[in-house]
């Protein structure tokens, strides 16, 4: 039977096994009595519904409405968004701005009635239970606030030229550290006092001392700084009450780069105590080179530019400032930028990237300040993760996977396995990498570093390429949008089953939504090491920022103050725990939007066999007008004009 013919028989076989499988049966029906304008489901699992006379909030297990907001009749879906990772979502209805509970449905935060016209930035205190927002004033005035989260009122708030809020730290339960392009603030987040504030830099000074002069050219620059990207980073001492504020600006004259030319940016870096806000550092301390990555050895400071260039790294003496590694203490030559780095036993893996894209690994031995490899190792791709193994560094970068020997540099598989994260699976022995190059599943062992091919050839239908694989009780689970296939142990294939793809790629947008909030749970709850989330946020990797901020904003508040944390940072805390519970139920099955014989179908697939459990008809609409919670399986669709019907998978 030739390829064709395979494909077809394969179809006709879906089609009656979709048709003969049972429908899902529906949890509960909802008529709103109001026309539905639209529905969304939240990262948090919120399910929240658009109608002419409001929004409402409905229990996804009974249906029952929660709350009622009345207020905001006739959105559209452009006008209410999460905000940021946090369960707040906001709405902009362009002349203002309000942010709700959606445990509650109550306004906690409302621009025009702050004193607020346009909105820059904003950021969730946990431990003090407010927002934290920077904006504008109708006089285009700065203003920081801060919103209680239990009053939706404002609490206190900040009326200065500061420029530009750059970020906000919480020290304490009480107590917030506030950066901006001219000032430093420490905040009692109680009572709104300025513990101590402090000027950044010698030229806002110099503009404070002239005046209305001043004070206008600091707004113009205020204005123009909204815009741009400012490279402004915070460090903290691990063992001192020191923090640093790291700023890239141009390059000035005097400092000049290894090749004798000047260098096209800077950085500068700051540092402060913590307890007043004086500067520790008489001057700051400048670097060539775009800003990098630093890092702590022993008290002092290993700074490590992100210059497309050659660059230069150096450990600076804490007090000095005096430069401690190479010619004269001017540093070891690198090419490109460093990226990330890895701390490894007695040094760190640098990794950089230079002007051409290419990606380099070194060994940095930071006892002697020296690069031990004999040439910088070339990888394909920028770093994802790496992992300490017996025989080495195990990698993998958005490109390959393959084992670095830091004592010498070599890579330990003469052919790197050619695919990328989504591709990729382990457990504690083995990692499992499909192979884009060669098509086939391949096994290493991470305990004696040898490379096996598991699986045969792969071919999926449809003109599709595998995407994601997974590790499952029966063996190795590989699937894309409309195939999945089982791979047990030994690499013979237990089954292949494909479902025809809807010809409207736009039905496909809910189902990808709830995908990917569910791939952000499991992402973040495979980093976890105990009930609260903070080791996942130290260990998530690069393009995981959604499972980080989950994992460590709330984690941190909550893990730190227990059962004094406040009832929004207890609730997220309980909430977002329970979801990636959920994701263990989830992971038994596949979901698959298919058309079959002119209807949608979202089908159940279970992974151990491949065969539906289970199917939602969506009917024949082009645009079925459905929302999905990808963690816990509960699909919403609006079935008439008024009415919601709920299915569990």
């Amino acid at each position: 039977m030739n390829f064709f013919n395979k494909q077809l028989a394969i179809l006709l076989l879906s089609a009656i096994s979709i048709v003969s499988q049972a429908q899902v049966q529906k949890v509960w029906t909802k008529d709103l009595g109001n026309t539905i304008n639209w529905q969304k489901v939240s990262s948090f699992g919120h399910y929240i519904i658009g109608t002419n006379n409001g929004i409402q909030c409905i229990n996804p297990e009974s249906g029952e409405i929660l709350w009622t907001n009345d207020t905001f009749n006739n959105l559209t879906p452009d006008h209410i968004a999460q905000v940021g990772n946090s369960p707040l979502f906001s709405i902009n209805t362009g002349d203002e701005v309000h942010m709700i509970d959606p445990y509650t449905g109550k306004v906690k935060f409302n621009s025009q009635q702050s004193g607020i016209l346009d909105i820059n930035d904003q950021e969730i205190l946990y431990k003090a239970n407010g927002i934290l927002i920077s904006g504008k004033t109708a006089g285009n005035k700065d203003k920081i606030l801060f919103s209680s989260l239990e009053s939706g009122k404002v609490a206190w708030e900040i009326n200065d030229d500061y420029g530009r809020l750059i970020s906000a730290n919480e020290i304490n339960d009480q107590e917030v550290l506030i950066v901006t392009l001219y000032y430093n603030y420490r905040i009692n987040t109680k009572t709104g006092k300025v513990v101590w504030k402090n000027n950044i830099s010698e030229v806002n000074q110099q503009l404070e001392k002239l005046g209305a002069l001043g004070a206008m050219m600091k707004q113009a620059a205020s204005q123009q700084a909204q815009s741009m990207e400012i490279n402004v980073t915070f460090h903290q001492h691990p063992n001192k009450d020191i923090f640093y504020i790291g700023v890239e600006k141009e390059g000035s004259t005097g400092f000049t780069s290894s090749n004798g030319g000047l260098p096209p940016m800077q950085t500068e870096y700051n540092a402060y105590n913590l307890s007043d806000g004086s500067k520790y550092w008489e001057k700051p301390l400048m670097v060539n080179g775009r800003m990098g990555v630093i890092a702590f050895h022993g008290d002092d400071l290993i700074v490590m530019p992100n210059d497309p260039g050659n660059s230069k790294i150096n450990l600076y003496d804490h007090e000095t400032q005096e430069g401690k590694w190479g010619k004269k203490g001017n540093g070891i030559k690198i090419k490109g930028g460093i990226y990330t780095f890895i701390d490894v036993k007695d040094g760190l893996l640098l990794v950089s990237k230079n002007v051409n894209e290419k990606n380099y690994i070194y060994y940095l031995d930071t006892n002697q300040g020296i690069l031990t490899f004999d040439k910088p190792v070339k990888i394909d791709g920028e770093l994802v993760f790496g992992e300490p193994i017996k025989n080495g560094l195990l990698y993998a970068t958005d490109q390959e996977v393959n084992i670095l020997n830091i004592v010498d540099g070599s890579l330990l598989l003469s052919n790197a396995i050619n695919t990328n994260p989504n591709l990729i699976a382990e457990n504690e022995q083995f990692l499992y990498a499909y192979d884009i190059r060669d098509r086939i599943v391949k096994v290493l062992d991470k305990h004696s570093g040898v490379l096996k091919e598991l699986s045969g050839k792969i071919e999926f239908y449809g003109k599709e390429s595998p995407e994601y694989i997974e590790l499952s009780e029966n063996g190795i689970l590989v699937t894309s949008s409309q195939n999945i296939m089982l791979i047990n142990n030994d690499g013979n294939t237990v089954y292949h089953e494909y479902y025809e793809a809807p010809k409207e790629p736009g039905l496909m947008r809910a189902l990808r939504y709830a995908q990917a909030v569910r791939a952000a749970y499991i992402g973040a709850l495979s980093y976890t090491a105990s009930a609260a989330f903070t080791s996942a946020a130290q260990q998530a990797g690069a393009g995981q920022q959604v499972e980080k901020a989950i994992a460590g904003e709330i984690g941190n508040a909550y893990g730190e103050l227990g059962d004094q944390a406040s009832a929004f940072a207890t609730q997220s805390f309980k909430q977002a725990n329970m979801r990636f519970k959920a994701t263990k139920e989830a992971e038994k099955y596949m979901v698959i939007l298919s058309r079959i014989e002119k209807n949608n179908y979202l089908l159940k697939v279970d992974k151990q066999t491949g065969q539906i459990t289970g199917k939602i008809d969506l009917g024949n609409d082009r645009n079925p007008r459905y929302e999905m919670d990808g963690v816990t399986g509960f699909v919403y669709y609006q079935s008439d004009t008024n009415k919601i019907d709920t299915y569990k998978l």
